[in-house]
This record gives C-alpha cells, structure tokens and sequence, in this order.
C-alpha cells in the first residue's frame, strides 16, 4: 500500500511547480495581449493612409487627363470627385470616380495637402501639419516626412508621377509610393 502512494507522489506535480507553470502563461499572456492591443489602431491608421493616396492618385490622374475641376481646396476636390468627372480632349472616354463613404471622408483628406499654386494634391504620410519654425524647409522633390523613403525616378512633370505613383499603389499594395513634386518615392508597408 505504501508503495503504491510512493508511485503516486512521484508521478504528481507539486504545487511550486504547478505556481511556476500558472505564472509563465500569465507572462505569455500579459505579453501577447500588450502587442495584440493596437492592431485595430494601426488597420484604420493604413485604411485612411490607402485612401488618401487614392484620392491623391484619382486626382493626379484626372488633371492629366484634362478633367475641369472648379473647387480649390482639397475639401472641394473630394466632393468634385465623389461625384465624378471625365477627362478632356483625346482622354474624353476616361472617367475618374471615388466610391468612399462620406464617413472615411475627414479620416483620409488629413493625410492630403493641396497646393492650389501648382494645382497638386499631395499625399503626406505624416499627415497634413502645417510647418512650423522648428521644421526646415524641404526640397520641393525631396522625400516625404516619414522613415524608410527610397528614390523610385524622376517624371516630366508632378501629374505625371502622381499618376504614376497611384498605378503603382494598385498594383504593388505591400508598398507605399509617394509623388512630391517631378519625384516618386516609396517604401515598404509593412517591414519585415
């Protein structure tokens, strides 16, 4: 009889060591939930990001196009698009339209600036602040605000690479491209 409690004991765990098992998943799961908490934060952060870019890019591709736009502010420019316009001349046939809810409206036009001198919609990947005196003024085609940017090439003129930057955003989502001034950058989405 004794023997066989002997061989019961010895199979079972002790408490110290059921503590120690109890305290490591809580470890695990203190950790896991840290990381796990802004997930939701970062995919509407890239979301609004995406659709500024496309609004940028629809935009581009519209005046190189031709397409008349009446409003100057970048506010007008979305509406004007939602609501569609067609391009001029020989590009008379393409039509260029949002399908974004009014709800994502605000969230997206904060990472568009419009400069209505040289009648470009930017997109800006840190959103649109203006300058203030600490900031040192950028290169006109220099990179955007933001880590990571790599040179992509030079176009003839900022319609031109900003509809090519909007190509290249449909076609390689997993990147990032940015048209500033005659100048394409990009980055990758989501590092490695």
């Amino acid at each position: 009889m004794q023997n066989r409690i002997r061989k019961a004991a010895k199979r079972a765990f002790s408490l110290v060591e059921l503590l120690v098992v109890i305290a490591v998943i809580g470890v695990v799961a203190g950790v896991a939930t840290a990381n796990m908490s802004n997930i939701n934060g970062n995919a509407v952060t890239t979301r609004n990001k995406k659709n500024a870019q496309n609004i940028a890019s629809v935009y581009g591709a519209a005046r190189a196009a031709g397409a008349p736009f009446t409003s100057s502010t970048k506010e007008g420019i979305f509406d004007e698009l939602v609501q569609g316009r067609n391009g001029q001349g020989v590009m008379a046939s393409s039509s260029f339209q949002l399908n974004l809810a009014a709800s994502e409206k605000s969230a997206a036009l904060a990472y568009l600036s419009y400069d209505s001198a040289s009648d470009v919609l930017s997109y800006q990947a840190g959103g649109d602040q203006p300058p203030t005196q600490q900031q040192p003024q950028q290169d006109p085609n220099g990179p955007p605000p933001g880590t990571g940017w790599q040179f992509y090439r030079s176009y003839s003129s900022p319609a031109e690479a900003q509809a090519t930057a909007a190509s290249y955003n449909q076609q390689a989502p997993q990147y990032e491209h940015v048209a500033v001034g005659v100048n394409m950058w990009f980055r990758r989405l989501n590092p490695i």
